[in-house]
């Protein structure tokens, strides 16, 4: 699954980068960072919705709970595994900023670092609530439902901010 993951990430990606580039003639990285936290949208719940809702499903838990490692070395490793599945998807983006830099235009260079950091916290932060929603339940389209559900929570609390009154926010 995780080369699924990684090879739909990047054709998604691809295509958003490559319509700017080619058919507006823009070589920014603006909107690879606005449509990367939408893909990130389906993909990170989908990719950590079998964490340990797979382990409970399969009755591999018991098995797991005998193993000489605590209950929080499970989930953080179960954590890390998906967080560095989607670095490893943010890495292969990496391959736009040398299509930039190849063309000669001028790549500010500190904007697209704190635009990668970003996309990895947030990845990060994703990857946390899906593992949370993995951990809920045995099924894992229910982990999905809940992931994408609070996820989604976190991806429109700045688009609400328009009809929240200013002393409030």
């Amino acid at each position: 699954m995780a080369y699924i993951f990684l090879v739909i990430f990047a054709i998604v990606n691809g295509y958003f980068f490559t319509n700017t580039f080619f058919l507006f003639g823009q070589s920014d990285f603006r909107v690879l960072f606005d449509i990367v936290p939408l893909v990130y949208l389906f993909f990170i719940p989908a990719v950590s919705m079998g964490l340990i809702a797979r382990e409970n499903n399969l009755g591999t838990m018991e098995t797991m709970s005998t193993m000489p490692i605590n209950t929080y070395e499970f989930v953080v490793g179960k954590f890390l595994a998906a967080f560095s599945l989607i670095l490893l998807g943010l890495v292969a983006t990496s391959i736009h900023l040398f299509t930039l830099i190849s063309v000669g235009t001028n790549v500010d260079y500190g904007a697209i670092f704190s635009g990668y950091l970003g996309l990895a916290l947030m990845g990060g932060t994703y990857a946390a609530i899906g593992t949370y929603a993995s951990s809920v339940t045995e099924n894992q389209v229910v982990a999905f439902i809940i992931g994408v559900f609070i996820v989604l929570v976190f991806f429109m609390l700045d688009k609400i901010l328009v009809f929240v009154p200013h002393s409030i926010a």
